[in-house]
């Protein structure tokens, strides 16, 4: 029997939970308005559950969030890029962000089967 599952790759997911958090220090910190109007946009997400909170959630409620998550990740790592001390920190930044995404793609491998049912 194949199912189709909403199951998120992990490494992309609980990264962008990582970028969201950084956000809201960049926002609160050096009030970045980027960060803040992305955070606004994972708040206008979350926020509406809280009302039900005692109702069983399901992970493809997440739909609605996902791209300020992918967004809050993206400008996390644009940041990290840009803010390089020098070429060979740049250098470095880079090869850990390609090896980044080299690994998410192979978590999305290996998860493909489970998403396409």
């Amino acid at each position: 029997m194949a199912t189709i599952s909403s199951i998120p790759n992990p490494l992309l997911w609980w990264t962008a939970q990582i970028a969201v958090v950084v956000l809201a220090y960049w926002a609160i910190r050096r009030r970045d308005r980027i960060a803040g109007l992305i955070l606004l946009g994972v708040a206008a997400g979350w926020l509406p559950w809280f009302l039900y909170f005692k109702r069983t959630m399901f992970m493809f409620y997440a739909v609605a969030w996902e791209p300020f998550y992918i967004m809050a990740l993206v400008y996390v790592i644009h940041r990290l890029l840009r803010d390089a001390d020098g070429p060979g920190e740049l250098r470095l930044r880079r090869w850990m962000v390609g090896g980044y995404l080299l690994l998410v793609v192979a978590v999305s491998v290996f998860y493909w089967p489970l998403w396409t049912g």
